[in-house]
């Protein structure tokens, strides 16, 4: 977080991660950066969503990312290994969607539905280019969509389904020509339906209410 005072309180999640990075980077001697970056913006998701209760956390904070509960992970064209997918469905994640979550751009998944999230979809996402799949379907996440998704060009399959989102559906929504899936139901959306989604020539499947 580039928010000085979140870090100063030693009680938000990001200042718990923060300490933790720390002490990981030497027991571990961790240098590659982003791996670290990486390291960091999992740990604070893991503090920020109570994970000591989640139904499963094993291998969360100690030893390689990729072996940790729900975290999966390729090698890039670079032969490094990225976190591709975060799939903590069903998990027991009590708390927000921190932003930092947005920064591992390596990200093609994030699959958190079925868990008691509250709070906004964080606006970091907008730059998360290479997701694939957003499902955090039944929660208590609320606020408007706004233009956190609709710039991500590789998005196939949307699903929103049973939170407290309102305002309206975005127009540009229907720009993302990849997208095959879209469920949108049993939320607070108003307003009109956007015509655009009229040109998504690969939409099978649209859930609305």
């Amino acid at each position: 977080t580039p928010d000085a005072d979140i870090l100063s309180n030693s009680e938000t999640p990001q200042a718990k991660a923060m300490a933790w990075s720390l002490d990981d980077r030497t027991k571990y001697n961790i240098e590659v950066p982003v791996r670290v970056g990486v390291r960091y913006a999992l740990a604070t998701l893991y503090y920020a969503t109570n994970g000591d209760k989640w139904l499963n956390n094993t291998n969360w904070k100690s030893g390689h990312e990729c072996l940790w509960n729900g975290v999966y992970c390729d090698l890039d064209a670079n032969n490094i290994v990225s976190v591709t997918i975060l799939n903590l469905v069903t998990n027991n994640l009590d708390g927000s969607i921190p932003e930092e979550i947005g920064y591992i751009e390596s990200l093609q998944r994030i699959e958190l539905g079925s868990n008691q999230l509250v709070g906004p979809i964080p606006q970091t996402f907008s730059i998360l280019y290479e997701l694939r799949t957003l499902s955090v379907s039944d929660n208590q996440l609320s606020g408007e969509i706004g233009a956190n998704i609709d710039g991500l060009t590789k998005l196939t399959n949307l699903d929103l389904a049973s939170n407290r989102f309102r305002g309206h559906v975005p127009h540009g929504l229907g720009g993302i020509p990849t997208l095959s899936y879209v469920r949108l139901s049993n939320n607070r959306f108003t307003g009109a339906f956007p015509t655009s989604f009229i040109s998504l020539n690969n939409l099978h499947t649209l859930l609305i209410d």
